[in-house]
C-alpha cells in the first residue's frame, strides 16, 4: 500500500516523503516539502489494502496472461491474456461509472508481427493480437487539460519460457502489482477534479520486449499528447527472498534527461519540466539519473 500512496503523490507532482534510488548526487541543495494538500491526504485514506490483494489475486486467477495466448484458441475459459484484458476494461469501466463517467476507457488493439524485424522478433513467434487498455481522467481546466500525466503497469506475464502461451504464469508481482497500482489510483482519484489530464494505463507486451509500452509511445506521439511525468510500476515492492539486502522497498526512482555538458548557469534543461518536477518530487538525498 505504501507504493500505491508514494505513486499519489508523485502523480500529482507532490513534494511527499518519498525517495529514489541511492544517492549519487552529493551536491544537490535541500528541498522543503510543501505542506499535504488535504484533498489529496483524503484520496489517499481511500486506498484499500484488501482491494489491492483482491486485484491481484484476480488477475493470478487467469492463468496465464502471456501475450502470445491471445492466438490461442482452445485455452480454458476465463483464462489467458484477453480474459485478462476484459477484465481489466471492466473495471475501469466499473470505477467510472461510480463517478459518473468520469472516465474515459479505451481498448487498443493491434497486431505485433515478429516478421517486422524489431528487437523483440525472437519472442513473438507468429503475428499476435495485443491490446493496451487506458483510462482518462480529464483535466477540468480547458487552459491546462492538454498537460498529461500518465501511470502505468503491465498485465501480461510468463513463465520461464517466454514462448509458453499455456503453461501457468501468475505473475502476482510481475507484474499485477502494478495494474493494481492503476487501478487504484483510478478509483481513489477519480472522485476528484484536476486541472491537468490523467491518463491510467494497463499494457501487454511487455514481456516480449516492451511492445505495449512502445506502441502506446508512438500513440502519444501521434496524438499530440502533452506528457509530462510518466509513473511506471513494475514489480511493485521489489524482490521479497528473505534476507535481500539489495534492493530499497521504500525509494521511489526519478529519471529525467541530463544535464548538457556545455550548459550554463541558469539556462539548458537544469530548468525543463522534467527537472523540475523531479526536485518537487524528491528530498535532498536523492539519485539523479540523466
Amino acid at each position: 500500500m505504501g507504493f500505491v500512496k508514494a505513486g499519489l503523490f508523485l502523480f500529482l507532482g507532490l513534494m511527499g516523503p518519498v525517495c529514489c534510488a541511492q544517492p549519487d548526487f552529493t551536491r544537490a541543495k535541500a528541498v522543503t516539502p510543501a505542506p499535504a494538500d488535504p484533498a489529496i491526504m483524503r484520496a489517499l485514506s481511500t486506498i484499500e489494502p484488501s482491494r489491492i490483494d483482491q486485484t491481484i489475486q484476480a488477475l493470478v486467477r487467469f492463468g496465464t496472461r502471456n501475450s502470445l495466448s491471445s492466438m490461442e484458441h482452445d485455452l480454458p475459459p476465463g483464462t489467458g491474456v484477453d480474459a485478462a484484458a476484459d477484465w481489466i476494461a471492466a473495471q475501469f469501466e466499473q470505477i467510472s461509472s461510480a463517478c459518473g463517467g468520469c472516465l474515459d476507457v479505451r481498448r487498443d488493439t493491434f497486431i505485433a508481427d515478429g516478421a517486422s524485424g524489431g528487437p523483440w522478433a525472437g519472442r513473438v513467434p507468429k503475428p499476435t493480437r495485443m491490446t493496451n487498455i487506458y483510462a482518462i481522467l480529464r483535466g477540468s481546466d480547458p487552459e491546462q487539460a492538454g498537460r498529461m500525466v500518465l501511470v502505468t503497469g503491465h498485465y501480461d506475464s510468463r513463465n520461464t519460457n517466454v514462448l509458453d502461451a499455456r503453461g501457468t504464469a501468475p505473475g502476482a508481482n510481475d507484474d499485477a502489482s502494478g495494474v493494481a497500482v492503476s487501478l487504484e489510483c483510478a478509483r481513489a482519484l477519480s472522485k476528484l477534479h484536476f486541472p491537468a489530464t490523467l491518463v491510467f494505463v494497463a499494457v501487454a507486451g511487455e514481456e516480449q520486449g516492451l511492445i505495449g509500452s512502445a506502441h502506446l509511445a508512438h500513440l502519444a506521439k501521434e496524438h499530440g499528447w502533452q506528457l509530462e511525468a510518466v509513473l511506471n510500476n513494475d514489480i511493485v515492492g521489489g524482490n521479497t527472498t528473505p534476507g535481500d539486502m539489495v534492493q530499497l522497498k521504500d525509494r521511489v526512482r526519478v529519471f529525467s534527461e541530463g544535464v548538457p555538458v556545455a550548459a550554463t548557469p541558469g539556462t539548458g534543461t537544469p530548468h525543463s519540466r522534467s527537472r523540475r518536477r523531479e526536485r518537487l518530487a524528491q528530498p535532498p538525498a536523492c539519485t539523479r539519473h540523466g
